[in-house]
């Protein structure tokens, strides 16, 4: 087997002719019939991207927007909650003495009623007491008594015994 290689390095140049009028004709029937279609459906593709791309910015540039106003807004509501917050303690706060102070003064006033009641039944009481006890002096002052004379003559001697004899 004798290879020649060096005919097999450098192509024949029949063949190399050849393939070279063969893409220049088609070359041609490509420039002739598909060019002009290629370009104008290129440049639609190139307008339509373009088009995407101009959008897409409007749409990020309109969500860049939107997050801005999303974010004042929120930072606007967490001014308004917080104010709410403070309005309605301090409400809370107010209504809270209020019942507070109210339910004191009550308080005051049951125990000025109570004072006043037991102070009332202590008055009662002794006046109770100081009846019973002059009754009972009175009925004890009786028995007493019951065992004297108590005619004028006798209370007169009785009385000019004390004065001649003052210390007896």
């Amino acid at each position: 087997m004798n290879i020649n290689i060096v005919e097999n390095l450098f192509p024949n140049l029949l063949t190399m002719a050849t393939q070279l009028a063969a893409t220049f004709v088609l070359y041609k029937l490509y420039k002739k019939y598909v060019h002009d279609h290629v370009l104008v459906y290129l440049s639609n593709q190139e307008a339509k991207i373009e088009e995407a791309n101009t959008l897409a910015e409007v749409t990020k540039q309109e969500a860049l927007d939107l997050q801005a106003d999303l974010k004042l807004q929120r930072i606007t509501m967490l001014d308004k909650i917080n104010e709410l917050e403070k309005q309605l303690k301090a409400k809370a706060e107010i209504e809270y003495q209020e019942k507070l102070a109210l339910a004191e003064s009550q308080i005051a006033s049951k125990q000025q009623e109570m004072l006043d009641d037991i102070e009332s039944q202590k008055r009662k009481m002794m006046a109770d007491i100081e009846k019973y006890a002059s009754e009972l002096a009175f009925e004890m002052s009786k028995k007493v008594l019951s065992n004297y004379e108590m005619t004028d003559e006798v209370l007169l001697a009785r009385l000019a015994e004390k004065l001649e004899h003052p210390s007896a």
